[in-house]
């Protein structure tokens, strides 16, 4: 793997990468490869840079991955790219579109009541279920890697999607000529550097897209139309509407331990103990009976022990923001 790595390094630069001179790339066994400092890089300056024509998109990923052919015109780039990335065996172990089918409707039931949360799961599982295997190791491949360029398209990144995640790390930098990163703040000998991917999506989305979730991730979201209250208890007669029912339109996105930026308007809807009561129905809604039950009985895969813990993470996060509304 690591001669792997160098390679992968050399032929990103010859084709117009750049990545720092003080960053190199080591393995850890609790997030595997990731990108660190060598000695201090100051605030501002750029840390890894991909040329948009390195990018790779998910037609040409599949073709090779299925008859070697593409488009891509860096083909010896893209070989020693491939043998970099988690195989299909890592997935079939880590990620939750492989899990079985008692699995998937033992964690349904544990968000029976809560429709946005069954919806997600109902989502990733129907998008792979029906894959053969090459298809979903793509599938799989970009929903934990990719990002989307100006296009709206999922495109890999390579080198750059080495920086492993962390809640208050780095954002992504995309315009039409290349993908991005700069230092945040002045980084010091072995510091790792790293990215914040989104903190807009619920804990039980991001384990269904990555495969994994931080134990600091302490966001979590109430979609929108979720939220409804009829006519009746609404105050402000700018909210009535021709229905029995007047929705909040927008999602609440709980984040960095802060109250939605939007939740005035919903307060226009209903009072804050209401609001308060609502989030007690909401955190009600997530069996955590059978989370349990399923931790403590210990003949289920690793898959399935990990969503379970962050469905206790998403529960924890309600009731810390809970302690806002109070």
């Amino acid at each position: 793997m690591k001669q792997n790595i160098n390679h992968l390094i050399e032929l990103f630069k010859k084709y117009e990468g750049y990545i720092h001179n003080d960053l190199y790339i080591k393995s850890s066994e609790e997030k595997g490869l990731g990108i660190f400092c060598k000695k201090k890089i100051n605030k501002k300056q750029i840390l890894i840079k991909v040329p948009i024509n390195l990018t790779i998109n998910q037609q040409d990923f599949h073709g090779f991955i299925k008859s070697k052919r593409v488009n891509y015109s860096y083909v010896d780039f893209l070989k020693i790219y491939l043998s970099t990335l988690p195989n299909k065996n890592f997935y079939l172990e880590n990620h939750p579109c492989y899990m079985d089918n008692i699995e998937k409707n033992l964690i349904i039931q544990v968000v029976e009541k809560n429709q946005f949360l069954k919806d997600i799961l109902i989502y990733f599982f129907k998008n792979s279920e029906t894959l053969d295997s090459d298809e979903k190791f793509t599938f799989v491949t970009f929903l934990t890697r990719s990002i989307k360029n100006k296009r709206n398209e999922n495109i890999l990144m390579p080198v750059l999607d080495l920086v492993n995640y962390d809640y208050y790390g780095i954002k992504y930098e995309v315009n039409d000529d290349f993908l991005s990163i700069k230092n945040n703040k002045t980084t010091k000998n072995d510091n790792e550097i790293c990215c914040r991917y989104t903190a807009d999506i619920c804990p039980l989305e991001f384990f269904m897209t990555y495969g994994f979730i931080p134990r600091d991730y302490i966001s979590f979201k109430i979609p929108k139309n979720f939220i409804f209250v009829k006519k009746s208890n609404i105050v402000n007669a700018q909210y009535l509407k021709g229905t029995d029912r007047q929705y909040f339109n927008e999602d609440l996105i709980f984040k960095e331990n802060k109250r939605p930026k939007n939740i005035g308007g919903l307060f226009k809807m209903l009072s804050k103990e209401n609001f308060y009561e609502l989030l007690n129905l909401y955190e009600k809604s997530i069996n955590e009976n059978l989370i349990n039950k399923i931790l403590e009985e210990k003949k289920y895969s690793k898959i399935l022990y990990n969503l379970c813990e962050t469905m206790k993470l998403y529960i924890e996060n309600i009731r810390s923001y809970k302690l806002l509304f109070y």
